[in-house]
């Protein structure tokens, strides 16, 4: 599937995108750059964000959930160390995949856990754009159709440095 191409559009002529955030591994300064790419690929018509939100350590999400209308879903960690809000996104991810008339997902998240969900996305026909830090593994970068690079910028901002993977689009 060519990502620049996307067959199915919303009303306003745009693609269906679904960006899902992994808020225990994606910084909340990345929020704007995130949702202002996601805006030039499509219409991101969904917006979640998976954590545990019970601790503090997620409150610096608070202003991007409500500035950019962010649906936060919560997901307590019933046992310290487990995935809980991982998994969480992906089943999500799967549902939609099955359930909403979507052209492509932005997955927000520098952990390799996600590249089998990213592959069994793009098997679905669906376009995956991968968000994450430098640190982000080269497996996840792989599959997904586009990976962009985010990063720190000198004014504090996230910076944005689109990038394919591999160095082509698949």
């Amino acid at each position: 599937m060519d990502c620049d191409d996307l067959g199915r559009l919303d009303r306003t002529g745009r693609a269906r995108l679904a960006v899902l955030i992994d808020g225990e591994n994606a910084s909340a300064r990345h929020a704007r750059a995130v949702l202002e790419t996601a805006g030039k690929i499509g219409e991101a018509t969904v917006r979640r964000i998976y954590g545990d939100f019970s601790d503090g350590r997620l409150s610096s999400w608070s202003a991007a959930i409500r500035k950019f209308a962010i649906v936060p879903h919560h997901q307590p960690a019933h046992v310290r160390g487990k995935n809980a809000a991982d998994i969480a996104l992906a089943i999500d991810a799967v549902d939609m995949m099955h359930r909403e008339r979507l052209e492509g997902f932005c997955l927000v998240t520098s952990d390799s856990d996600f590249t089998r969900l990213a592959q069994r996305l793009r098997e679905g026909g669906l376009a995956v754009y991968g968000f994450g830090e430098s640190k982000t593994p080269q497996a996840f970068r792989s599959a997904c159709h586009r990976f962009v690079l985010l990063g720190k910028a000198s004014n504090g901002m996230a910076a944005v440095q689109d990038g394919r993977a591999n160095g082509a689009d698949r």
